[in-house]
């Protein structure tokens, strides 16, 4: 018997009910151009094609999944300029089926789902409706419906009588692979059925060919050549009975077309200078339909020897020219213009579109060497020499005299130049040698003047690759080849009138690993005046830093202002490089190279809009972006000393098709947790894919939607199991743990301000704050120590409880303290506070539980941190842990779950535990102080062998709890959600009862007591039982919605075991493959 019947008690659940669900879509079918319906478990939901609203969902088939939406063919359905149109739509998935009507223009209610289930005797494979076979045209509705089964038989059933007509076997007897099976004919008459078999061959047959024999059906034709079983049989479209085999050439590519994203025209120009010629190509892109071009060649023309371009022969006649002249750097000014200089030191203009020529300088310092860098508006050039020096061309005023100046006496590395103030004709050049200084000057295009202004000295061994300036707060920000990131302050600088030399104020190596920092750009956030910084790195990764400027004293009184930079978010989003990015119309541009192709990503909507074979290791390169629609965009490479140049015509933006329902996890879910914050909670969640994902929970005209809207690749491996620490007045902290040896701990910023209006979701960031060293962890805990320290217990799968401090001032990890004691692999933890002392709660694979007093190992961490020697004592020796009390085969096998109640008022511990053996149990202990210990016995254990019919993977202790009655709800593989509870004895009839219900410490006959004896002291009842949508549940969170504060399963305080609990919803997280929320109103006491 599954628990103990009862009448209605203070604890009873007034209410239940499926709250919201996300998963896997497991079957779709279109009703018209504009309706779809999909299957999300054992819910169908019906969207708009156009806009992907929901127009409504009903629960279909309860526990079952939908597999199976077949809709009929009636005069109805075919005519959709039709007022009240109406599709009858079949529903089948497992052993079940059910149908349903679907209403579209009912604005309330649009699915209406029949009351009766049919409940069939084999799995469903494919379904098909069955006309009149005088109708051949499927103009009346359907009177019958046929079923293929996975042991290759149909069965023919009246609609809607429900009435068995016929049932026929294939003489092939074998079982269909999963959902190889489909049916071709909507007329008994021509009926065909194509069915995959597990022996990788597909069988085509007619079920109702010949009935009157009554014999099985023969085979008419099998297809042989599968390598693997079949998986899945689809017809193909047409009125012809016949089966086509087509043949194709072994490199013929098989598959459909990528979706376009945007539609453009591309035209490639060549520009090349061959022994003195240059030679511009006839327009040879074209009308392009994808967006990857190859480059044609093409050869030069016109006679050889000396430059014969136009009004540029007799400029450069009698000149030294080099004996093999060729481009050597180029830059693109706008568009429809290129400045090219050549080996022999000339700078040449060439306009595009009108094939002219101009020369603008010539400098024999640029000879063979020449390092160019244009301003952002196209107003000036600035060209760099071997020699180190700088000179300045004007392109709006040709006349205008060339500025030189040599502020390096080394060969000009790179050339920067950035324009702050678009209403002021300001600039800032910036200039680097190879493992040199940065030296800035600052130009006025308003009188052509420049002005010494900084040098900047870098680390050792740092090359400058890319920089940024932002004139609020005056800071230059760098970013290095070595992978380093430098901050520089400028504040002295522009109070001085002379060249200082300053030295960066902050540092950071390896922020993109040991890859170089190819972009730092400062920005700020919209509707904010918080300062970030926007990264790209050769690790194909693009970062977001925080910026903090703080002010401290010196000893001597005087303010200093500390710089500091935390990265908020890290995303890889190639294998190859990234090099730029862009913020175009409110949307976030990264581009790169990957597998020799230039690509432009649009990150905020998700999808890759330019393409280029360029070939990638290219020495020079520009990309001239005109907006985020790709007009008048030109990208421009060297390439055996030739210049080529893609250009966007034109470019007509195609709206995204609608995403019905965003990605959540592609594998099984691990971990969940509840985040309180703004109008609605967020869900938190981590799973196997290795991805942290934050969703939302929010009410929709149709019920109530879980939208996930912030993912984050944060393991390598799995998440097994997470940790939230909620602090007042600062952000949350999050440890995850997991597979490959990966213990990190995470800082969440959630702004519920920006989600205050609408169901917009928060503004959210999740960055890493640092990992932990090498671990096999397989389930976490974290509490709060000091302001900057905090203590992380941790259970491995290598049977160890290791105890680690990690202090947030440092970055650092120190392992404080661990035991083996279990000498088995750990399952589960939790922890509680009992009269100030720590405890934390483990079990491992044998089914014995351990509880452990931290008290000792907090007071040396907090000691450590107070006197700031946690750096120093990282490698001091780890202390050994001794548990306080060992409760030995409490399961038959492994301790999947525990939770943790305490009650300070009469010194009471009560731990659940849910088991591999289908057990749920209940231990009680008894806590006395004897200082400075704490002594714990063992009460009483209440067991429930059959709590469950199959694992058990979640229990949690309810809020509504009292003293004599304990609440709590568990989860098992057999997808059902239960509500028991643990009813105590008052005091008198507690001493009243026989002495063996107290049981020793160390007493392994503890098991024996349990709710099956009759003279039990407490009694452990079923109060609720229901199905779920999620399959495999392997997690469960709760969030008691009376309060702000997080409920989390780990950490439970004296003071919210205390306080009194009012009747207020509460929500059940279940996450498996997918994740359900549960809202459970319980009543009052």
């Amino acid at each position: 018997m599954l628990g103990h019947t009862r009448q209605a008690t203070v604890a009873d659940i007034q209410q239940t009910d499926k709250h919201a669900l996300i998963g896997p879509v497991t079957a779709a079918q279109f009703l018209s151009d504009t309706l779809v319906l999909v299957a999300v478990g054992s819910f169908v939901r019906l969207y708009t094609t156009g806009t992907g609203e929901l127009l409504g969902e009903a629960d279909v088939l309860g526990p079952v999944r939908v597999h199976h939406l077949v809709v009929a063919k009636h005069p109805d359905a075919i005519d959709e300029g039709a007022k009240s149109i109406e599709y009858l739509v079949a529903v089948a998935g497992g052993k079940s089926m059910a149908f349903m009507t679907v209403r579209p223009s009912m604005s309330s209610g649009p699915l209406v789902v029949a009351p009766l289930i049919w409940q069939l005797s084999d799995w469903i494979l494919d379904v098909q409706w069955i006309y009149a076979e005088d109708d051949a045209g499927c103009q009346r509705p359907p009177t019958e419906i046929a079923i293929v089964y996975a042991h290759n038989y149909v069965e023919v059933w009246s609609y809607p009588g429900q009435e068995q007509l016929h049932r026929i076997h294939c003489e092939e007897k074998c079982l269909l692979d999963r959902y190889a099976a489909r049916f071709h004919g909507h007329h008994l008459s021509m009926l065909r059925l194509a069915a995959g078999t597990v022996f990788n061959k597909v069988l085509v047959w007619s079920p109702c060919a010949d009935r009157a024999s009554g014999n099985d059906r023969t085979v008419d034709l099998q297809l042989a050549g599968h390598e693997a079983a079949s998986s899945r049989a689809v017809w193909p479209s047409g009125t012809d009975m016949g089966l086509p085999v087509h043949r194709r050439s072994p490199r013929e590519r098989v598959g459909g077309k990528p979706a376009i994203a945007t539609i453009m025209i591309i035209v490639l120009i060549i520009i090349m200078v061959d022994a003195g010629l240059f030679e511009r190509a006839d327009d040879i892109g074209g009308s392009a339909h994808s967006h990857s071009l190859q480059p044609r060649w093409w050869p030069a023309r016109g006679k050889q020897g000396g430059i014969t371009d136009g009004a540029m022969s007799t400029d450069v006649e009698g000149q030294n020219v080099a004996s093999k002249e060729g481009i050597r750097n180029f830059v693109y000014i706008h568009p429809g213009t290129v400045v090219i200089s050549t080996f022999s030191g000339y700078i040449l203009q060439h306009a595009l579109h009108e094939d002219t020529w101009q020369r603008i300088h010539h400098d024999d310092a640029l000879i063979s060497y020449c390092m160019m860098s244009a301003s952002p508006d196209s107003a000036f050039i600035v060209c760099g020499s071997i020699a180190g020096q700088l000179t300045l061309l004007s392109m709006h005023d040709k006349e205008r005299v060339p500025l030189q100046w040599k502020p390096h006496t080394e060969k000009i590395f790179d050339i920067y130049i950035l324009h702050i103030n678009d209403d002021e004709p300001v600039y800032e050049i910036l200039s680097i040698t190879w493992l040199g200084d940065l030296v800035w000057y600052r130009y006025d295009a308003s009188t052509h003047t420049l002005t010494a202004w900084a040098r900047m000295v870098p680390p050792p061994h740092t090359v400058v690759v890319s920089v940024d300036y932002d004139a609020a707060t005056k800071l230059l920000v760098c970013g290095a080849r070595e992978g380093a990131l430098l901050v520089y302050a400028m504040e002295d600088v522009h109070t001085s009138t002379d060249m200082l030399v300053v030295r960066h104020a902050w540092e950071l190596r390896r922020a993109h690993g040991r890859n170089a920092v190819t972009a730092a750009v400062f920005r700020r956030l919209p509707g904010t005046e918080e300062l970030t910084v926007w990264t790209t790195g050769r690790d194909g990764a693009y970062a977001q830093w925080r910026v903090h400027q703080r002010t401290v004293m010196e000893e001597e009184e005087e303010e200093t202002v500390s710089i500091e930079l935390e990265r908020v978010f890290y995303s890889k989003i190639t294998k190859g490089w990234l090099e730029r990015i862009y913020f175009m119309d409110n949307q976030v541009l990264l581009g790169g190279f990957f597998h020799k192709r230039f690509f432009l990503y649009n990150e905020t909507r998700h999808y890759e809009m330019l393409s280029v074979a360029c070939g990638g290791s290219h020495r020079r390169w520009r990309f001239l972006l005109g907006n985020a629609k790709l007009e008048n965009t030109v990208f421009a490479f060297m390439r055996m000393e030739k210049v080529l140049v893609y250009t966007v015509a034109q470019s007509v933006e195609v709206a995204s098709p609608p995403k019905l329902q965003a990605n959540f996890h592609g594998r099984e879910v691990r971990t969940v947790q509840w985040i309180a914050t703004g109008n609605h909670p967020v869900l938190l969640s981590g799973g196997e894919d290795g991805y942290l994902c934050l969703s939302q929970v929010h009410p929709t005209t149709h019920g109530t939607s879980i939208t996930p809207y912030c993912r984050v690749k944060a393991h390598s491996s799995v998440i097994r199991a997470s940790a939230l620490l909620e602090q007042d007045g600062s952000a949350p902290l999050l440890v995850t743990c997991g597979g490959a040896d990966e213990l990190r701990i995470w800082r969440i910023h959630i702004d519920p301000s920006s989600s205050s209006t609408g169901h917009a979701p928060p503004a959210v960031s999740i960055h890493e704050l640092s990992s932990c060293p090498s671990t096999n962890a397989s389930t976490s805990i974290k509490f709060k120590t000091t302001d900057a320290t905090h203590i992380v217990a941790a259970a491995y799968s290598d049977a160890f409880v290791r105890i680690w401090s990690f202090s947030e001032t440092t970055k650092t990890w120190r392992c404080l303290a661990q035991s083996d004691a279990h000498q088995q692999c750990i399952l589960s933890c939790a922890m509680a506070w009992m009269h100030g002392h720590p405890l934390l709660v483990t079990g491992a694979t044998n089914g014995s539980v351990y509880v452990w007093d931290l008290t000792s190992v907090l007071l040396h961490a907090y000691k450590d941190a107070c006197s700031g020697e946690h750096a120093a004592r990282m490698h001091s020796a780890v202390g050994h842990l001794q548990p306080a009390l060992k409760v030995p085969l409490v399961h038959q096998s492994g301790v999947n779950c525990l939770d943790v109640r305490v009650q300070p008022s009469d010194g009471t511990i009560t731990i659940a535990t849910g088991g591999d053996d289908n057990a749920l149990n209940v231990i009680e202990l008894a806590a006395t102080m004897d200082h400075p210990r704490q002594l714990l016995e063992v009460k009483r254990i209440t067991r429930e062998p059959n709590a469950h019919a199959s694992a058990l993977q979640g229990c949690r202790f309810l809020p509504s709890s009292t003293n004599h009655a304990v609440v709590m709800v568990t989860v098992a593989w057999d997808l059902r959600l239960q509500w028991w509870q643990l009813t105590r004895p008052n005091m008198d009839d507690e001493h009243a009862a026989s002495d063996d219900t107290q049981l020793p410490v160390d007493a392994t006959q503890a098991r024996l007591h349990t709710t099956s004896k009759p003279n039990a002291a407490t009694s452990l009842a079923l109060l609720h039982s229901m199905l779920l949508n999620v399959n495999d549940p392997s997690a469960l969170a709760l969030l008691d919605t009376s309060t702000t504060v997080y409920r989390h399963h780990h950490h439970h305080s004296e003071r919210d075991m205390d306080r009194a609990s009012t009747p207020s919803p509460m929500l059940l997280a279940i996450a498996g493959m997918g994740a359900q929320v549960i809202r459970m109103t319980p009543s009052s006491r």
